[in-house]
């Protein structure tokens, strides 16, 4: 079965490789999109009633899209019928899914969203995420009891920092007094002394959608 308009609609501006787990999940079995990319206005409202834990959820950047039965239907059996198409078609494209519903603090049955380390927001965020996962030894959130809550909430927040290391270098560079390689060392020690003073513990970083 194919996408209803409104699905196709939805997955306007999501990464293309969410699109095609997608595609390929609703040939398995039927069901609708109910959102993809959203904006930080709407993720702002969706924080301050509850439905959201976040203000780091991967809708904002395309990363992320919440489906529903074709009925409209959120019953668990019938959630975990498509988690496990999506799962399936993840599998078969090898691109690596996280589902909301195998969270533990904020059980989200309808959210999927590509995983951090292999889809970072951007490269050097996502060297810094995949350092965290690795020292973790997570793959994933809710891949591991009791750690992966505390690293996507650190790993949500190391944008904030990403900034400060760009401009630092950018401002060396300008006078001209090290080597590129030098340059991107010291952009790094400064995102990982902000990483350093991140607060622990907290919610997925896109926990709750």
């Amino acid at each position: 079965m194919s996408l209803d308009l409104k699905s196709t609609r939805c997955l306007d501006r999501v990464h293309p490789d969410l699109v095609k787990v997608v595609e390929r999940a609703c040939e398995i079995i039927p069901f609708r999109v109910t959102e993809g990319l959203r904006t930080k206005e709407r993720q702002k409202k969706l924080l301050a009633e509850g439905k959201s834990r976040t203000m780091n959820s991967r809708h904002i950047t395309g990363h992320a899209v919440d489906v529903v039965d074709p009925a409209g239907s959120y019953d668990d059996a019938k959630m975990r019928e498509i988690a496990g198409a999506m799962k399936q078609a993840a599998d078969e494209l090898g691109v690596p899914i996280t589902w909301g519903g195998d969270w533990t603090k904020f059980v989200d049955t309808p959210h999927y969203e590509l995983e951090w380390h292999a889809y970072p927001a951007s490269s050097l965020v996502g060297r810094a995420k995949a350092a965290i996962v690795g020292a973790t030894g997570a793959t994933g959130v809710g891949a591991v009891p009791g750690v992966p809550d505390a690293v996507s909430s650190t790993v949500g927040k190391v944008e904030e920092y990403t900034s400060i290391g760009s401009r630092v270098a950018s401002l060396l560079k300008g006078v001209g007094a090290l080597e590129p390689t030098a340059l991107l060392g010291i952009a790094g020690l400064v995102l990982a002394i902000g990483i350093m003073f991140l607060p622990t513990g907290g919610s997925n970083a896109s926990a709750g959608d």
